[in-house]
């Protein structure tokens, strides 16, 4: 899988994060279950933020945790565009 494969999974698993899971400031400590990713219509996001930062998943599917892996203040002419999407739950 090529980094613009993944940059594109990474954002769209954000997409389904910030959509069903509110983040705390300790999210390193919770670990985290997800549903199967499934495809979506392709749609473009842009962002004007720059102090923070996109994530990959690290494990499984019933339990990972969040990795912190681009700071989107090196991003701030990129178009990012969801492909798929999951949702996400802490993990009881």
């Amino acid at each position: 899988m090529g980094v613009k494969n993944k940059v594109v999974m990474t954002m769209a698993v954000l997409s389904g994060v910030s959509l069903a899971v509110p983040l705390n400031a300790n999210a390193k400590t919770n670990t985290y279950k997800r549903t199967k990713t499934t495809k979506v219509a392709k749609k473009a996001y842009y962002t004007t933020n720059t102090t923070a930062s996109t994530y990959k998943a690290n494990g499984k599917i019933n339990k990972w945790t969040f990795k912190k892996n681009h700071a989107l203040k090196n991003y701030k002419n990129t178009t990012w565009t969801r492909t798929q999407k999951t949702y996400i739950s802490i993990a009881r």
